[in-house]
């Protein structure tokens, strides 16, 4: 768990124990593979669920949109033949590689990050949470023009 927790924490030890001894590094996982299967499914209803969500989540938002941009710049970096040894999320190097083989343009992944880290600045910016993310998820849906994932 700790390998696993290194990425998120940027590298932090501290900031590793943080997330594993209240839960955090497990919650925030599944609420970014909410996010980025809500945006594959293009359904908007799941992916209007998945907002509501994720909007009760104060505490974990703002970490949990970081680590879903971070997920799709090391798409993006696997895309463009970088090693995983310089991706964020090693111990997803598989679900990343299948990814980027899906859509092997490091510019859709880039876009794809844009999209989540210009919600994470609205909400930032105190723009209606919900709102924010459900027109972020459309804009990462196949129907909005980047690949499904």
């Amino acid at each position: 768990d700790a390998a696993r927790a290194a990425s998120p924490a940027s590298g932090s030890a501290t900031r590793a124990r943080e997330l594993l001894a209240d839960g955090a590094l497990d919650r925030r996982a599944g609420l970014a593979r909410q996010i980025l299967d809500a945006a594959g499914s293009d359904r908007f209803e799941a992916m209007s669920q998945a907002a509501a969500t994720l909007a009760q989540h104060k505490d974990d938002l703002l970490p949990t949109l970081e680590w879903v941009a971070l997920f799709y710049r090391d798409a993006a970096a696997c895309a463009a033949g970088v090693g995983w040894d310089k991706w964020n999320f090693q111990d997803q190097a598989d679900q990343i590689q299948k990814q980027a083989t899906r859509q092997p343009r490091p510019a859709a992944w880039a876009r794809r990050a844009q999209h989540v880290l210009v919600a994470q600045t609205r909400i930032l910016r105190f723009a209606n949470v919900q709102l924010t993310l459900e027109e972020m998820m459309l804009s990462l849906s196949s129907s909005g023009g980047s690949p499904s994932v």
